[in-house]
């Protein structure tokens, strides 16, 4: 089934500003890119004239539901590091319950520390449980970051999902 991950939702505009900011820095000092660095200038241009920016699910699913298709949506549930999403969990819940009920599955993609340092796989699930009304089944690891598989097997079988998808690279297709 094909897959979403929530990196980025516009929770506040705030936020939505901070977060293109970070990426106006990421477009010149990591990626070099004229076209990200163009894209990211528009979106603040669009934040300040009072254009909502950011809150694309409802377009998102639209999109999909138009090819006859759903896809699993991944949603960090605890943001504890600066690599995770700019949202909380509970400020996009709204949107996550229409997804739900539009028949797009609701998973738990896990914070960047959680296996590697924190170990909070299971509080993770938990509180996407109380906002979703329904436990998680699957989970993605945050940058699909681990540091060793049975490591990730026993955070995964402690916490009761029946499945994971971060066995890829990060940067390329296929598997590890």
């Amino acid at each position: 089934m094909p897959s979403h991950d929530i990196y980025f939702y516009s929770v506040s505009r705030i936020s939505t500003l901070a977060r293109l900011a970070k990426n106006l820095a990421i477009s010149i000092r990591v990626y070099r890119s004229p076209s990200f660095f163009i894209s990211n200038s528009s979106l603040i241009l669009d934040v300040a004239a009072g254009k909502a920016v950011g809150d694309y699910l409802p377009r998102l699913m639209q999109a999909i539901e138009d090819c006859d298709f759903r896809s699993t949506l991944f949603v960090v549930a605890r943001k504890a590091h600066r690599r995770d999403p700019n949202y909380e969990l509970a400020r996009i819940a709204p949107r996550l319950l229409q997804a739900s009920k539009r028949g797009f599955p609701v998973e738990l993609q896990a914070s960047y520390a959680s296996i590697v340092e924190d170990s909070t796989l299971l509080p993770e699930v938990s509180a996407l449980d109380t906002v979703m009304v329904r436990r998680p089944v699957g989970s993605r690891q945050h940058w699909l970051r681990f540091d060793r598989h049975e490591k990730l097997y026993q955070a995964l079988e402690d916490a009761h999902l029946l499945f994971d998808s971060s066995l890829g690279f990060a940067d390329v297709a296929g598997f590890r």
